[in-house]
C-alpha cells in the first residue's frame, strides 16, 4: 500500500462517525482459543495460504456478534470463525465508524497484527447457554461436549 493512501486511510477512520446498537447472540455458538483481544479488536478471514483476505465484515454489523471471553483464553461467538480468522489492528470502534468508506481486502491486509490467533474452534450451538460454555471451557470439558471444527 502507498504510505499517502494508508494516511488517507488512516485519517477516514478517525474523522468517520456512527451510532452503533448492540446486538444479543443468537442461536450458533462458536467457542474458539486466542491470546488476543477479540472483543476489542476486528476479526477478518484469510484464504487457505494466508495470502489474502477472504471475508471482512461489514462496519455497520461489527459491533454485532463480539466475541465474549469465556475462561482460559476461551471465547464465545455467533460469528463463524476459524483457525484461518486473522486479528486487525483496528479496533471495533474505529472499524464502525468507516460506513462511508470501506476499505479493501488488500487494504486490510496490511492492517493485520495477528496471522494465527486463533488456534482451535469449537461449535458448540448444542451444548447450552453462555454461562454453561463459561463453566465447560474452565473444566476443560470442551472435547466431551462440542464439536470441533476445522
Amino acid at each position: 500500500m502507498k504510505p499517502f493512501r494508508f494516511l488517507v486511510f488512516i485519517a477516514l477512520i478517525l474523522l468517520s462517525s456512527t451510532a452503533v446498537a448492540q446486538v444479543k447472540m443468537g442461536g450458533s455458538a462458536y467457542v474458539f482459543k486466542s491470546k488476543h483481544d477479540c472483543g476489542k479488536y476486528v476479526l477478518v478471514g484469510l484464504s487457505a495460504d494466508g495470502r489474502r483476505v477472504s471475508w471482512v465484515p461489514r462496519p455497520a454489523d461489527v459491533t454485532r456478534n463480539v466475541p465474549k471471553l469465556l475462561a482460559n483464553d476461551y471465547w464465545i461467538s455467533t460469528q463463524n470463525v476459524s483457525v484461518t480468522t486473522a486479528v486487525l489492528a483496528l479496533t471495533r470502534a474505529e472499524y464502525a465508524k468507516m460506513v462511508h468508506v470501506q476499505p479493501s481486502a488488500e487494504d486490510l491486509y496490511y492492517l493485520i497484527t495477528e496471522k494465527h490467533g486463533i488456534t482451535e474452534v469449537w461449535d458448540c450451538t448444542s451444548a447450552g447457554d453462555e454461562n454453561t460454555l463459561r463453566k465447560i471451557a474452565k473444566e476443560g470439558r470442551l472435547k466431551a461436549v462440542c464439536k470441533i471444527v476445522k
